[in-house]
């Protein structure tokens, strides 16, 4: 069983796909931002494409909290798509 793995990752290199993503939560993500608490934060899940890229499929909210608190570096869990 794949149970994905923990990286440390830059938040602004994580896309967010808004076709099958919900729209973001302003209030929420500033109140993240402004009381970030890495405790809270957990581990944002993102796939990695062929392409190298990682997208976001669940924590969009917490990730974009994360940015506006100018992280430059959260744990996420990474799955390869083969």
């Amino acid at each position: 069983m794949d149970w994905g793995t923990s990286e440390m990752v830059d938040p602004m290199t994580i896309v967010v796909d808004h076709l099958y993503q919900r729209h973001e939560k302003t209030e929420l993500i500033q109140r993240i931002g402004s009381n970030f608490d890495p405790m809270l934060f957990g581990r944002p899940i993102c796939f990695r494409r062929e392409n190298q890229m990682r997208y976001c499929i669940d924590g969009q909210q917490r990730l974009a909290g994360a940015k506006a608190a100018g992280l430059r570096s959260v744990p996420v869990v990474s799955f390869e798509i083969v």
